[in-house]
């Protein structure tokens, strides 16, 4: 972990403040807004599940894509296996 807290255990970041609430209330809404239209997800197990599921799968795939786009592998190539911009001659 490191020290300033930022990240956990396994190294993934931690959120915070706006962020955090941000994300529990577009689980809340889009868990709500599917429910009206399939009544079957209306259950005591299924709500909670996509609470967490959202809220900790959310964040991590935001942020893998932001990486992709921006080629921040650990390999210094993109996606693709192409060098990032403005360095495939370098």
């Amino acid at each position: 972990m490191s020290e300033d807290g930022a990240s956990d255990v396994r190294g993934s970041r931690r959120l915070r403040g706006r962020e955090e609430w941000f994300w529990y209330i577009a689980a809340g809404v889009s868990y709500t807004g599917l429910a009206i239209f399939h009544k079957w997800l209306l259950d005591w197990v299924l709500g909670p599940i996509w609470l967490v599921g959202f809220v900790c799968v959310g964040p991590a795939l935001v942020d893998r894509f932001r990486r992709a786009r921006r080629g921040e592998y650990g390999d210094g190539l993109g996606a693709d296996g192409s060098a990032p911009v403005g360095e495939a001659g370098a």
